[in-house]
């Protein structure tokens, strides 16, 4: 994942709204514009605007204007038409209001001219203070009143620009979607470190497919968002060759979800978004998703530490075995050596999951090809290692077949679980200390092979000075082996970031 498209609200703010001092219109009240709001909603639908206003009004109301109204009927907020409609008798009068994004009950309120360039004055006021904001008005007699306006203040998390500062770290930009206002979106990105490229989705409409995709590469989010629209955002980044995440919580983010490479459902997200995404969140904000970045990428170097560690074994195994049968004529490992060395391999790919290797400060892919040659670098050295180590053992130490089998067990378990310290690393393998379990698990089998050798447990002897050859051996090739493998991950640049 190299980019991410995160929602505004519960992600980057807290979804805590609360509402501040409304700004009536044409003679109404602070108090009026609560009310009426307060009828166009509904508490059982827990939609976080109905709860702040009908809570905004319980707290600033004097009067008990509940009982002088009943609601005959109630259309919740339709992300569609962006607006909750509700009708109702007050006071023996039948009363239509409507409450909603401002430019929609504008339209639908057919406000004069005069009252909308105050209006949209007011707005922008209000919203490059980052507060979003809701309109009012009534409809009595066939007569439409523009009631007035309420702030809404939703704050951004108090960890949310930090957060967004370390996904910019791990390489991975960040764009932000919201439904609402453009100057609303344009103050939260700005204050929490996304940017002030924030444009109306409404751009996106007509567009061919090349400026589309160029449009929403180079913006930092979009406002005035419908769930519709995030799956073209998600669907156009995409087609500029970014690996997208995508967060969303309702039934309508599903196919956004689905269609992004990481969808994360949020923590209040309904069963439908849950089941459509990748990764469903347990706790609000971003810090789930630095963490999971963060642990998928120290799970992917351990995989590559587990590939090139298997694939090098493999090779080296096989490859010396072989040629030593064709050259020598006689097995010059037993079965119960291979066993032994099978199995303390095992445990150190066992171990490999415990690694503390610090990730790449990129976003990772698989690549085969430098996997590859890493492994048979190593697997390489390995075998001019152990092949260095033969040639001494029947040169200098004439050894016979049986002590010749010992001195290439304990060679071939020094040479892998040394080699080890610099597979687990992508930079020097001095760059970071090994888990403590990968530690043990290395001085463990080195012990072990090194106590079977020299005391002749399950097979012959060998001296100490062979013993030590072989330590000696296993450090030296390392070293050199490590210089090898920097060079080879520093010229593939996409592979690790160095």
């Amino acid at each position: 994942m190299n980019v991410v498209c995160l929602d505004k609200t519960g992600t980057i703010t807290k979804n805590e709204l609360s509402v501040l001092t409304p700004l009536p219109y044409n003679n109404f009240s602070e108090k009026d514009v609560l009310y009426y709001a307060s009828i166009a909603s509904r508490l059982e639908d827990n939609d976080e605007i109905d709860n702040a206003i009908i809570t905004g009004f319980k707290k600033n109301s004097d009067e008990n204007k509940e009982e002088e109204y009943s609601v005959n009927k109630f259309i919740p907020f339709n992300p569609a038409t962006k607006l909750s409609q509700s009708e109702a008798v007050i006071n023996g009068k039948n009363v239509k209001i409507i409450k909603g994004f401002p430019e929609r009950v504008v339209l639908t309120a057919k406000v004069s001219s005069d009252y909308v360039t105050k209006i949209n004055k007011d707005i922008d006021e209000l919203s490059s203070k980052g507060y979003r904001v809701i309109a009012v008005a009534i409809n009595q007699d066939n007569n439409w009143k523009f009631v007035g306006l309420i702030p809404l203040s939703d704050r951004p998390r108090e960890d949310s620009m930090k957060l967004i500062s370390d996904l910019k770290q791990l390489g991975i930009s960040v764009k932000m979607l919201t439904g609402d206002s453009v100057a609303t979106a344009k103050e939260i990105a700005k204050e929490v470190g996304i940017g002030e490229n924030i444009l109306d989705v409404k751009e996106l409409n007509g567009l061919d497919e090349k400026s589309l995709v160029e449009l929403v590469k180079k913006s930092d989010g979009f406002a005035g968002v419908l769930p519709k629209d995030k799956y073209l955002v998600v669907k156009a980044l995409q087609d500029a060759g970014f690996h997208v995440g995508m967060t969303g919580d309702g039934v309508n983010d599903a196919p956004a979800l689905k269609q992004a490479e990481v969808g994360i459902a949020v923590s209040n997200a309904t069963d439908v978004a849950k089941s459509a995404a990748t990764i469903v969140l347990t706790s609000a904000g971003i810090e789930p998703i630095v963490n999971a970045v963060k642990e998928s990428r120290d799970i992917f170097e351990r995989i590559i530490t587990y590939t090139i560690k298997k694939v090098t074994w493999m090779l080296q195994v096989a490859f010396f075995l072989s040629i030593a049968f064709v050259y020598l004529r006689f097995l010059v490992i037993s079965a119960l050596q291979l066993i032994l060395m099978i199995f303390l391999n095992d445990i150190a790919s066992i171990v490999i999951s415990t690694d503390r290797e610090s990730f790449s400060k990129n976003p990772d892919h698989w690549d085969a090809k430098v996997i590859l040659y890493s492994a048979f670098i190593f697997a390489g050295m390995l075998l001019v290692n152990s092949t260095i180590i033969a040639y001494i053992g029947l040169t200098y130490f004439h050894l016979n077949h049986e002590e010749f089998g010992t001195m290439l067990f304990v060679s071939f378990i020094f040479s892998v679980n040394i080699m080890l310290l610099s597979i687990r690393a992508r930079r020097r393998f001095t760059s970071s200390m090994p888990s403590k379990p990968v530690l043990l698990q290395i001085i463990g089998s080195v012990s072990i092979a090194a106590i079977m050798g020299y005391f002749g447990i399950l097979m012959p002897s060998i001296s100490i000075k062979l013993i030590a050859l072989a330590a000696i051996m296993a450090i030296v090739f390392m070293i050199i082996t490590d210089f090898l493998k920097v060079y080879i991950y520093k010229s593939e640049t996409e592979f690790i970031d160095l």
